[in-house]
This record gives C-alpha cells, sequence and structure tokens, in this order.
C-alpha cells in the first residue's frame, strides 16, 4: 500500500514528496475535495511514510511499522471520526468509555473495513458528529511516550463533523502545536470548518476523479470487466467510493429499466407510461433516479458514437438493440437530448418534485426522439 494506493492525484502526491524530500512538512494539514476522492487513504499513507523505517519518500509496505499502519493499529497513529454518545456521557470521559459493547463492535468493524480498503467511508450507527471527548484525547495521548520510532501522526476523518465544541478545543490545539505530531484534517465540505481551523493548516486540494482513473482501478483492485468498469466509472462521478457502492449494487438490472424506461417512452401506451411515472416517484430515491438518467446519456451517447461510425461504445451488450434503434430513429438531435437530461439532473438535485421532474422529462424526450 505504497503511494500507488491513491488512486490519480499526481499533483497532490507531488506536492507532498516535495514536502517530505525539503523536510518541511507543516505540523497540520487539511485534505479537502470530493467525498471518495483519496483524502483518507493519502492521510493513511502519509502517516505510514513517516513512521516506516526503510524509506523516506514513499513506504517499504514490509517492516513492522509499516504493517501496523496498515492495520490503522500503530501507536503513534491516533484516529479521530464521528462516534455515539455513550449513555451518562462526561467530558472527562474518554469517548469510548460509555459506548456499549455493540457499539464498541461496530466502531471495530468498520476501522477493520477501512484497514482493509482505505477508500472504505466509516459509517457507525447514531454517530453523527466528532465529540469534544474525541478531540481533548488528542493532547492525552499525544502527551505520552512514544512507542516506536517515527512520529505521532492524528487523522481527523470528516473534520467538518466537529461540533462547535470539539472545533474550538481543535483550535487551541492548532494555535499551540503540540511537539513531534502532525495533524492530518480531512474533508469533502470545507466550507462546514471554522475559518480560523483552515488558516492554521496548510490546505492541499484533492481532484476528481476521471473515468477512465476509476475504470483502470476497478479493473485492477477489484477484478471489474472493462465495460462494467467502464460505466460504473461515468455513473461515479470522479469519486472511487461511490464506485465501490456501485460495483457492489444490481446495476445491470438498473441499467436495463432505464433502457427500457427510453423504448416505453417511445410507445403510445399513455396507460402504461403514467404507471411507469408513479413507480419511479414511488420507488426510487434521488440517488436511484439521478443513477438512471446518467444511464440513459450513456445510451444515448452510445447511439451518437455508433451511428458516427466508431466501435467504441460502453454497452457492448446492447449493440444489436443500439443498431435497431438507430434505423429506427434516423433524425435525432442528440445535443437537445442531452440538455434535456443534463438539465432533468440539475432540477433532480434542486430538490424539485420528483413526479414533475419525471413527467416533464417523458413529455419532452417523446418529442425530441419522435420529431
Amino acid at each position: 500500500m505504497s503511494w500507488d494506493v491513491l488512486i490519480g492525484q499526481n499533483r497532490v502526491k507531488e506536492i507532498i514528496k516535495k514536502q517530505l524530500e525539503n523536510q518541511r512538512l507543516p505540523h497540520a494539514l487539511l485534505f479537502y475535495g470530493p467525498e471518495g476522492t483519496g483524502m483518507d487513504v493519502a492521510a493513511i499513507q502519509l502517516a505510514k511514510i513517516l513512521n516506516c523505517k526503510n524509506a523516506k519518500l514513499d513506504s517499504c509496505d514490509t517492516c513492522e511499522d509499516c504493517l501496523k499502519v496498515r492495520t490503522l493499529q500503530h501507536p503513534n497513529i491516533q484516529l479521530i471520526f464521528p462516534l455515539p454518545v455513550g449513555k451518562n456521557e462526561q467530558p472527562d470521559d474518554s469517548p469510548y468509555d460509555k459506548l456499549s459493547d455493540d457499539e464498541l463492535k461496530d466502531v471495530m468493524s468498520e476501522i477493520e473495513k477501512k484497514s482493509n480498503n482505505p477508500y472504505h467511508q466509516i459509517n457507525i450507527d447514531k454517530a453523527n458528529f466528532i465529540k469534544i471527548t474525541s478531540i481533548r484525547e488528542i493532547r492525552k495521548k499525544t502527551s505520552l511516550t512514544i512507542f516506536s520510532e517515527g512520529k505521532k501522526v492524528v487523522i481527523i476523518f470528516d473534520s467538518d463533523k466537529m461540533t462547535d465544541q470539539a472545533a474550538n478545543a481543535l483550535l487551541k490545539t492548532l494555535e499551540e502545536p503540540i511537539g513531534d505530531t502532525v495533524l492530518i484534517l480531512t474533508t469533502s465540505n470545507k466550507d462546514a470548518l471554522l475559518p480560523t481551523i483552515i488558516s492554521r493548516c496548510q490546505s492541499i486540494r484533492f481532484d476528481e476523479l476521471t473515468p477512465e482513473e476509476i475504470s483502470i482501478a476497478l479493473q485492477q483492485k477489484e477484478n471489474v470487466d472493462l465495460q462494467q468498469s467502464n460505466i460504473i466509472a461515468r455513473l461515479a462521478n470522479g469519486s472511487y467510493s461511490r464506485a465501490l457502492e456501485l460495483v457492489k449494487s444490481d446495476l445491470n438490472e438498473r441499467r436495463d429499466e432505464a433502457i427500457n424506461f427510453i423504448a416505453q417512452i417511445l410507445t403510445n401506451n399513455p396507460f402504461k407510461i403514467s404507471q411507469t411515472i408513479e413507480k419511479i416517484s414511488k420507488d426510487y430515491d434521488r440517488v436511484a433516479i439521478e443513477q438512471m438518467l446518467l444511464l440513459m446519456k450513456m445510451w444515448f451517447r452510445d447511439v451518437l458514437i455508433l451511428k458516427e461510425g466508431s466501435q467504441k461504445i460502453i454497452n457492448l451488450d446492447q449493440k444489436s438493440r443500439i443498431e435497431k434503434f438507430i434505423n429506427i430513429y434516423k433524425t435525432i438531435n442528440f445535443n437537445e437530448i442531452f440538455e434535456l437530461l443534463d438539465t432533468t439532473l440539475s432540477l433532480l438535485r434542486k430538490n424539485v418534485y420528483i413526479h414533475l421532474i419525471i413527467f416533464s422529462l417523458v413529455i419532452n424526450l417523446k418529442k425530441k426522439i419522435s420529431s
């Protein structure tokens, strides 16, 4: 799990490597960017490098320290993330003191998942924010005698979820740096952090991943085939974490539903179309509808590509169906269709009434294809 574990983000890797090479790593870093783009991964990797006995710019991945960081069990590494509030929890308690056995098992399970896949998003039931007790624990733990060579590293995942009290406590820690300790904050919502916290960290921005980067990673890391990885990569919106969720979903079924929805729109059966609109409005959440719209865009993209003579379509198994569609509908304005689908996606993200969005899409898409 050297720097290769971080998908893409070459600019970020070069920034951090240069800091390490020049021995100018700041005491506090803020990794921010779209969710699922690797902020947590980079934080864990940097913590490993700072504690590796055999390397300066990258980890060896074989020494005892590397293995301990990889499993997130190194004594120099402190992880902070949202936790449930324990029953009768007091300000001086450890953040774990009053958690139930089931809650502690849940925490340990999520840490294990994170160690197995650093792109895993830690998700613990009833854990909505980072508690002040977790932030206070930073000074308690870092004041202890270091257990091994290397640096103490505190990683605060989802740092935007700190309570006001926790944020103010962290600010005090940032104003008075703790010895040989590096603090790394990660967030996909930088604007939710106190400006004073941001100003005391060196901020490093992470970019959305390209579909190509996601597709290659899915093939290499998850053994996803080329066609499926290409479809997932275009639905993931630049997030590898979202791509991993899609790997586990019934994506082929969703794709077939999207294609059948297009076919149904073009029929002259208002009753069936009305039933479908009702079903989508009732049974699909906004994420599922967004996926359906993106799958529809992908379908029309393949229609356009095949019509222009290229064979580089994503839905390879649908080639004959696409060719049949092209033979029937020969005068489609693809720019108008893509614009309609983008407008529908925009309305969906603005929380416009779902039934109205789908109804409008059906009416307008039928006009644009059949005209």
